[in-house]
């Protein structure tokens, strides 16, 4: 009877662990362990290849991403699986998944999109975890790790994170070659410097104000805030990134043509369909320069001399990439009007590659 009732509870799984906390709800350290599956940062997972390994050191697979994030929400969740990593001594190697939206089908498939982009931060490739006896996998939860210097996971971050994220760029976080070459090619053409006031504005998907996404903050609010640091601190020009061509002919018809510095290649998109998950892209290559083109973006504006945007991934790590050179703007305005606590949930959309 007691193998029969086993069988069937093992076809339920939820029921049988119901039945196992209740069984175990005595045990403390049965239920501190149940408790920090989500949220113990420091709860690693272990595991362990078939094969001799024949690799030293203690290894952290990383894989990042969702069909919902955008590009620097990949880079952050980067810095917080780095971190963890220098936190414990691992060696980590990085992958962003293939269902994210900067996984290029017109790219060779065997390399993984962070490669497109960034070094392997430990300089190892992806045999390394095949040599290697065991190793640990990264969890969600050990990002927390990170997080808890902002109270938890949140686009309200602190200066704290910051600059610890800052001393983790500047060691583990490297470009490419490829990608480092594209980025001074494209901060030389648009002639960013010092005296260049960056304004990073999020529009088209922000405008629907989606649940546990900041909320959308027009044009107008940004005016005073750039109308005062130019009359401030003189800045000469000003460098717009925006996904939202409509909020770009705002800027370029308010401070004019020759006042207005922005890439003039930069895919955007109109209403609110965001531009990494618009469905009209047909060009080659779309999704990796998708990632390549806001790269260039959050480099440019942090090779400004002042930044006035609202809460964003991109202008986060434009902060965290500006200290990382230990650099600092004359002029930082972030405009916060909250998070939206109610509304859609934000969901996939497929692109058309």
């Amino acid at each position: 009877m007691r193998e029969q009732l086993l069988k069937i509870l093992e076809k339920s799984p939820a029921i049988y662990n119901v039945l196992l906390v209740l069984k175990y709800r005595k045990d403390v350290e049965f239920m501190t362990l149940v408790r920090g599956l989500r949220k113990n940062s420091e709860l690693i997972e272990l595991k362990e290849n078939e094969q001799e390994g024949v690799f030293d050191g203690i290894l952290c697979d990383i894989e990042i991403g969702t069909p919902q994030e955008g590009f620097f929400a990949l880079v952050r969740w980067t810095l917080d699986a780095l971190y963890f990593c220098d936190c414990f001594g691992l060696r980590p190697f990085v992958r962003f998944s293939s269902n994210t939206l900067y996984w290029d089908p017109m790219l060779d498939p065997d390399i993984n999109p962070f490669e497109y982009y960034f070094e392997q931060p430990a300089g190892l490739d992806k045999r390394a975890l095949e040599k290697t006896k065991s190793y640990i996998k990264y969890s969600l939860r050990n990002r927390l790790k990170a997080e808890k210097l902002n109270g938890g996971v949140t686009y309200q971050v602190s200066e704290a994170y910051i600059n610890q994220m800052a001393q983790i760029m500047k060691k583990h976080l490297k470009f490419n070659e490829k990608t480092q070459k594209i980025i001074s090619e494209q901060l030389e053409e648009r002639g960013v410097h010092q005296n260049i006031l960056g304004v990073h504005i999020r529009g088209t998907d922000y405008k629907s104000n989606y649940k546990n996404h900041p909320q959308y903050v027009p044009p107008e609010v940004y005016y005073k805030y750039i109308d005062k640091a130019l009359e401030k601190y003189k800045f000469e020009k000003i460098y717009i990134a925006t996904d939202d061509r409509d909020i770009l002919n705002m800027f370029l018809e308010r401070y004019g043509q020759d006042r207005v510095i922005f890439s003039k290649n930069t895919f955007r998109s109109v209403g609110v369909q965001g531009a990494h998950t618009a469905q009209n892209a047909q060009r080659q290559y779309h999704r990796y320069l998708l990632g390549m083109e806001v790269i260039c973006d959050m480099c440019a504006l942090s090779s400004c001399g002042g930044l006035v945007s609202s809460l964003s991934q991109v202008s986060l790590i434009s902060r965290i990439y500006k200290k990382s050179r230990n650099e600092s703007y004359l002029f930082d305005k972030r405009i916060d009007t909250g998070i939206n606590r109610k509304g859609k949930i934000f969901k996939e959309v497929k692109t058309i590659v």
